[in-house]
């Protein structure tokens, strides 16, 4: 199975930039590191218009991701 690669995405970052494109006031509120895959991640938040203002820093935490698996090709993620 051929791997995916590194995209920036996920449940609740999806669905803070489709509120975001529908003109809604949206912030996100998280504790990231200080790395170069959160500040990538930050970076396309703000630039869809998700406010950043909300969001921690703390250099002890590991890197942000989130991993999903195909079962078969089948598209069932686990």
């Amino acid at each position: 199975m051929p791997l995916l690669g590194a995209k920036v995405g996920g449940m609740i970052g999806n669905a803070a930039v489709v509120a975001a494109a529908y003109g809604m006031d949206t912030y996100l509120m998280d504790t990231v590191n200080d790395g170069d895959n959160s500040k990538q991640v930050l970076e396309d938040f703000k630039n869809a218009g998700v406010k950043i203002d909300l969001i921690r820093h703390d250099s002890e935490l590991p890197d942000v991701k989130c991993l999903i698996f195909l079962k078969g090709g089948s598209g069932l993620f686990l």
